[in-house]
């Protein structure tokens, strides 16, 4: 195995199954059954594992997320754990949380597999029951008092002034006359004098 051959295992199709291996033989997982891979989502590589000991989730980080950011990432779920939220269980091998090979500078962690469905896959409208089920545990995360450090993601509102200047060479005089007027109005807004919370 090669390490250019892992950059971007959002899109790999290649074969991993001597990763499997050492994931499934330092969790002590067992033997391994079979893989799949999720194809819903686009961030990391994710896959259920299966072996004699159960079904997992593991979710092997993108390229794009160096050390620190998949620490990161590590340090917010073991806080909302601590904090009671409900999450799947996060294993840990002999490296702790964070499971790592070197060679191919890959960065990983194992969960617990929750077969279900979201509600939009059931057809399903959430119940008002349902939803309070949502703000409690909405509620633990925001109690949380550790303030990780800032990320910059493309995707959450925070970026629209700098996606903009990105995106406005190539949108329409319509499509610019729309969001326009929502960038200059987010740029009035003094973000750092308002609260912040974990979430």
């Amino acid at each position: 195995m090669r390490e250019e051959n892992y950059r971007d295992l959002r899109f790999y199709q290649g074969d991993l199954q001597p990763v499997f291996d050492l994931v499934v033989k330092d969790y002590k997982l067992g033997e391994f059954i079979s893989s799949k891979k999720i194809e819903m989502g686009y961030e990391d590589n994710n896959h259920i594992l299966e072996t004699t000991r159960g079904k997992y989730f593991l979710k092997i980080f993108g390229g794009y997320r160096d050390l620190g950011e998949c620490k990161r990432y590590i340090g917010i779920i073991e806080k909302a754990i601590a904090a009671r939220v409900n999450h799947p269980k996060m294993h840990k091998s002999s490296q702790g949380s964070l499971f790592r090979i070197d060679d191919l500078n890959l960065n990983m962690a194992l969960f617990d597999y929750i077969d279900g469905k979201t509600f939009h896959e059931l057809g399903l409208t959430p119940t008002g029951e349902d939803a309070k089920k949502v703000i409690k545990e909405a509620t633990k995360i925001d109690k949380i008092s550790d303030k990780p450090s800032q990320v910059y993601d493309e995707w959450a509102i925070t970026g629209i002034v700098q996606e903009y200047e990105i995106a406005e060479p190539h949108l329409s005089d319509k499509e610019k006359g729309i969001i326009e007027p929502l960038v200059r109005e987010f740029k009035d807004i003094h973000r750092k004098e308002l609260p912040h919370t974990f979430v």
